[in-house]
């Protein structure tokens, strides 16, 4: 967006993308086998949806063509989003397959066979050999399958009132996340409460260490600022806070970072789960996962009651 001539800050992007999920799934046979995430799936469709450029992921399934595109869009100077499975990302040195990650494609050198990519908490931009970059954007691993998907990141101004869209997010935010409906995952606070019921089935597990430690990572660490994303959603609010002051008195980013912090407490106790040889206590962790439910249901009921 700073690109396009319209600085804003990440966690207004992430509020204006109802950035805030949850959901829960427990396949045996994958790796982990029990796996909680914390970030909204169509973070970047509801962004720009909501901004007013219509969005949806364009797919290829020739790695040559997809390549030439991403050079034919750099060369006209439009940056790309990408979704690819970070797994075949050497920076990342995992080989644990996340696929649907977003990163953006900045450049490129044919010369010597790599692309330049901007990408979350890393500084400056990466260098990704064209074949690595191929796997990565056709890899059919879990969450999220993708084939060459891409957007051009070109935007032209906001469509709407920025308070009215902020507004709009967050009530936006809140019925996704209050729509507990079941399918392969429970998702928004019935994912959360999805988590707490299986928790301490984790005993039985053979993965129960790394189950934890994913769940610690995806948490805590890889690239969510904290708290499952709730910290920076909560410093979104008390942007929304500023420019529609009439809100502050629902104290909806104080209750926010409240819960972020339940969810930094739930990383620590997997934290240290992943760590024990024999399972520990597991059922006290769920009961702070059932906390962590109410914390975030009282939340949305707020902003549902007061909102609109």
């Amino acid at each position: 967006m700073h690109f396009n001539g319209l600085p804003m800050s990440e966690a207004l992007c992430f509020g204006l993308g109802s950035g805030l999920g949850c959901f829960y799934v427990a396949l045996d046979g994958f790796s982990p086998s029990r796996t909680v995430a914390t970030r909204a799936a169509g973070l970047e469709p509801n962004f720009f949806n909501l901004i007013g450029h219509p969005f949806a992921w364009r797919t290829d399934d020739s790695d040559e063509r997809a390549l030439e595109e991403l050079r034919h869009q750099i060369r006209d100077g439009i940056p790309l989003l990408i979704q690819c499975d970070l797994k075949y990302l050497h920076y990342y040195k995992t080989q644990t397959s996340f696929s649907g990650h977003v990163i953006v494609a900045w450049g490129f050198d044919d010369e010597r066979g790599i692309c330049f990519v901007g990408d979350t908490q890393f500084p400056g931009l990466q260098e990704v050999p064209h074949a690595d970059m191929a796997r990565a954007r056709t890899s059919q691993a879990f969450p999220m399958p993708v084939q060459n998907n891409w957007f051009p990141g070109k935007v032209d101004g906001l469509k709407g009132n920025l308070p009215d869209l902020m507004l709009s997010a967050v009530k936006a935010n809140t019925r996704e996340m209050m729509d507990d409906q079941s399918f392969v995952a429970r998702r928004g606070v019935g994912g959360i409460r999805a988590f707490a019921e299986d928790l301490p089935n984790w005993a039985e597990v053979q993965d129960r260490k790394w189950c934890a430690r994913f769940a610690y990572q995806v948490i805590e660490k890889r690239g969510t600022g904290g708290g499952a994303f709730r910290l920076l959603y909560a410093e979104f609010l008390e942007e929304l806070e500023r420019t529609v002051p009439t809100v502050k008195s629902l104290r909806l980013a104080e209750q926010m970072r409240r819960i972020a912090q339940t969810w930094q407490a739930v990383a620590a106790l997997l934290k240290a789960e992943s760590e024990r040889e024999t399972p520990g206590n597991l059922r006290a962790v769920a009961d702070q996962v059932k906390v962590l439910a109410d914390l975030e249901h009282a939340y949305y009921e707020t902003v549902l009651r007061h909102v609109g």
